[in-house]
């Protein structure tokens, strides 16, 4: 990991550059740059510091193609299901206020409602959910003008994707995300097999709701 460390007056002069930019962490640069010397007020500085860092930051509107794709090398995620040839991407995040500015930022740029916000979850995370392969593609692709870095590699296999491609593009994301879950991925043939899965599961869903219940007519499904 590299980290980039700095303090004293360049730690300042740093601060007060990059809180001219509008951003999440926009009032905790200002209180940097402005770092008191007395004692009394950096124990004061300190504590408002600390609540800062705990708090949902204001609801200001400050998006921007270069934020998101910083944003998304981050926290965000590419996914491509199984048993579905529909690219999704995905962001956590524990203030909902964040994801709300992005999705509001993503929906102003693609004309229609195509980003959701879930949660919070279980682990106390929000989440932000865009669902069509057409958006997904914009949005990565806007981000990598925009210099997305961490995760290029993964947006430019991600771009390239189409039905044809579906495992290839799955074993190429695979491998770009690392070895965590490389017991739960599936091949080719898995893949087909959890498509076959979801259709027969849907098949089932859809004569359970419908006024037949004959058996013989489900096991057929």
């Amino acid at each position: 990991t590299l980290q980039w460390i700095v303090s004293g007056r360049a730690a300042r002069d740093a601060a007060k550059l990059l809180s001219d930019i509008p951003g999440a962490k926009q009032s905790q640069l200002l209180l940097a740059a402005n770092w008191p010397s007395c004692p009394v007020s950096k124990a004061e500085a300190t504590n408002t510091l600390s609540r800062s860092k705990r708090e949902n930051p204001a609801a200001a509107h400050f998006c921007s193609w270069f934020y998101m794709a910083g944003f998304f090398d981050a926290e965000g995620t590419i996914k491509l299901a199984a048993h579905s040839c529909n690219l999704k991407l995905e962001i956590g995040q524990k203030y909902k206020q964040v994801l709300a500015n992005i999705q509001e930022f993503i929906i102003q740029q693609n004309g229609d409602k195509s980003a959701y916000l879930y949660g919070p979850a279980q682990s106390g995370c929000y989440r932000l959910m865009v669902g069509r392969s057409e958006v997904a593609t914009l949005l990565l692709m806007n981000m990598l003008r925009s210099r997305m870095l961490v995760k290029r590699k993964a947006a430019k296999a991600a771009i390239g994707f189409c039905v044809h491609n579906h495992a290839e593009t799955r074993i190429a994301l695979a491998t770009l995300v690392g070895n965590a879950a490389r017991y739960v991925r599936l091949d080719t043939k898995g893949c087909q097999r959890a498509r076959d899965i979801n259709r027969l599961q849907a098949r089932t869903k859809r004569l359970l709701r419908s006024e037949s219940s004959d058996p013989a007519v489900l096991a057929h499904a």
